[in-house]
């Protein structure tokens, strides 16, 4: 991050070729640890296959970045084009921010309750006698609850 933030210059008029780019990209470079933890705290629902806070806080951030585009796009465009651009991306930084703040506490809680097994299936996993038994059994839970 800090070789983006120092090389933000080069790297948008050498490769990005537009000068215009630079704030841009400055705007663009904090996403990289929010968008890391958040997909590390939206892998954990996945594994535990809860998507309901998954779904709920990803149309928040799409709901408060889409609010926040339209109106700082029309704030920042008399400024200028790449003004504009900056705002737009930037807007997308503080709305998946915006969801990591939200699903975070929602994280937290989840970790406290006790994960439970179906008193059914522990015993069909101690009655098993070959590993065939066992692959048809994982395969009938799994695929016909």
């Amino acid at each position: 991050m800090i070789i983006a933030i120092f090389g933000a210059k080069a790297l948008s008029s050498h490769f990005l070729t537009d000068q215009r780019a630079y704030y841009s990209l400055l705007a663009v470079i904090p996403i990289v640890p929010i968008v890391a933890v958040s997909s590390v705290i939206k892998g954990y629902f996945r594994g535990k296959q809860n998507m309901t806070p998954i779904a709920l806080y990803q149309v928040i951030e799409q709901v408060v970045r889409i609010w926040l585009i339209f109106f700082l796009v029309q704030w920042l465009l008399p400024y200028g084009i790449e003004y504009a651009a900056t705002g737009a991306v930037l807007c997308g930084v503080i709305g998946e921010g915006f969801s990591l703040l939200n699903l975070f506490p929602v994280f937290k809680w989840s970790k406290h309750k006790k994960f439970k097994l179906h008193h059914s299936f522990i015993k069909q996993i101690s009655s098993l006698q070959n590993s065939r038994a066992f692959f048809m059994c994982c395969y009938r839970r799994i695929f016909f609850k």
